[in-house]
């Protein structure tokens, strides 16, 4: 074996167990957590693994962003919202971007005491077209579309829905960005 495989086996082992670590993690915490509703700061950190796992993945490619403040940490929602939408921030917004990718997660109380959650980044966007089939798919996930990559959006989507009722549920803007 030479040098550099040597050199870079305990660093791929560390890894490799860190992903491992990670996974258990989230799986444990799929178990564990009960009911419909967790604290905003348990889906922060459930998203935050799955970050890390993504992290490794794309070789530190893109940074997050956690722009909450403290005081909604403790406000329910509904489980299992969040990493979706980073994930798809992360393999469709991410695309092709090879270092200087930013994903910001955000947290914030509008009018009449309702949480915004938004996540945003700086990839690519997307066109009018691409973005009118994802929201026609918002409200029918059972439509035919190509658009393989919103079926977690609508899923989101629909159980914000079921939920709290038809105002609610989930918004996206995009541009192409050049």
């Amino acid at each position: 074996m030479d040098a550099k495989k040597a050199e870079a086996t305990p660093k791929v082992r560390e890894q490799t167990a860190r992903m491992i670590h990670l996974l258990g993690n989230l799986f444990r915490w799929n178990i564990k957590t009960r009911g419909l509703f967790v604290e905003l700061r348990q889906e922060i950190e459930y998203a935050g693994a799955f970050i890390e796992l993504e992290l490794m993945r794309y070789a530190d490619a893109f940074e997050v962003k956690t722009e909450v403040p403290q005081k909604l940490m403790q406000l329910g929602v509904p489980k299992f919202i969040l990493q979706p939408l980073v994930e798809n921030a992360i393999k469709h917004g991410q695309m092709g971007v090879i270092e200087g990718g930013l994903i910001t997660i955000e947290a914030r109380l509008e009018a009449e005491s309702q949480l915004v959650i938004a996540v945003s980044d700086n990839g690519r966007g997307m066109d009018e077209e691409t973005l009118r089939r994802i929201e026609a798919r918002l409200d029918d996930p059972g439509a035919e579309t190509e658009d393989s990559y919103s079926i977690g959006l609508s899923n989101v989507h629909q159980r914000l829905r079921i939920l709290f009722g038809a105002p609610y549920g989930m918004s996206i803007e995009s541009e192409p960005r050049v």
